[in-house]
């Protein structure tokens, strides 16, 4: 899991809710929701583990995103607004 790497995931639920709302209003076209908050991919991975209780059995190994080879590069920050 990358240490470094900053995003904003999704909860399924608030995507069914964005998702539903377009669908009522009648919406067509692309759209990107994202969560309300950020963490890194590893606080992200961290807790998960704990969520399922696999804290402390979780063998979780924090890296750096420039140590690992990538086809294309990677901002280290991709936390998305929901603003539109």
């Amino acid at each position: 899991m990358f240490s470094d790497r900053t995003a904003s995931p999704s909860y399924v639920v608030d995507v069914v809710a964005a998702t539903r709302a377009l669908v009522e209003a009648g919406r067509s076209g692309l759209y990107h929701c994202v969560g309300s908050g950020l963490c890194t991919w590893e606080e992200l991975a961290r807790e998960a583990a704990r969520l399922l209780g696999r804290e402390g059995r979780a063998r979780l190994v924090p890296v750096r995103a420039a140590d690992v080879p990538l086809k294309a590069a990677r901002p280290l920050y991709a936390a998305l607004s929901n603003a539109k």
